[in-house]
């Protein structure tokens, strides 16, 4: 949830986005075209760089891509990629925790990263940004007790007008082989809130 400037009440958006990116070889920088893309029958659109995207929103259509299901990915396939399916099971990560309404750079920030506040991920990514400025820490998803100091906040400008964010990132990944190359499915929630920082 996050309330915009002047916003009297927090506003909750729920998005799910899907997407895909093919590479001409490993660790390779160019993006090849697959063919048609889609997960849970949902057609992904292919952008002008051959990746792929798929938004859903609550309230739009679609509403959702159906995640909570499973993520069914299928790929036609083109003359780089040969085509394939892979089922996607493992659960959505889910953070639970509370993220703070204002950040004071000096006392630096603690957050709980464990099995309460934590499921259905390997790492979580924790960002705090302002203006051109952020801050982005990785850490085990059972961490426990966590700290991000205030040397590590001390370039974040101050923000009175809850324009800076603070989001928090829990995710999975495997790796599925297909037709000889091998391929990293990702799952990532992202918890995202409108801050103060002082």
């Amino acid at each position: 949830s996050s309330t915009p400037a002047g916003s009297p009440f927090p506003i909750e958006l729920n998005t799910e986005i899907g997407t895909a990116i093919f590479y001409n070889t490993p660790g390779g920088s160019t993006y090849v075209d697959a063919g048609a893309v889609s997960v849970n029958d949902n057609a992904l659109e292919k952008q002008s760089n051959n990746t792929y995207t798929k938004f859903a929103t609550a309230g739009m259509t679609p509403s959702d891509l159906k995640f909570t299901s499973g993520s069914n990915w299928n790929v036609a396939g083109s003359s780089s990629v040969t085509g394939f399916s892979h089922s996607h099971s493992s659960a959505f990560p889910i953070f639970s925790g509370t993220i703070p309404t204002s950040v004071t750079k000096s006392s630096g920030i603690t957050l709980t990263l464990n099995s309460s506040t934590v499921s259905g991920a390997d790492s979580v990514y924790v960002l705090v940004a302002a203006g051109n400025t952020s801050v982005l820490k990785s850490f085990a998803a059972n961490a426990g007790t966590v700290t991000i100091s205030a040397s590590d906040l001390s370039a974040l400008p101050n923000v009175s007008d809850n324009t800076a964010l603070f989001e928090v990132c829990p995710f999975n990944y495997t790796f599925a082989t297909k037709n000889g190359k091998r391929y990293v499915f990702v799952k990532e929630q992202a918890v995202v809130k409108n801050i103060n920082i002082n």
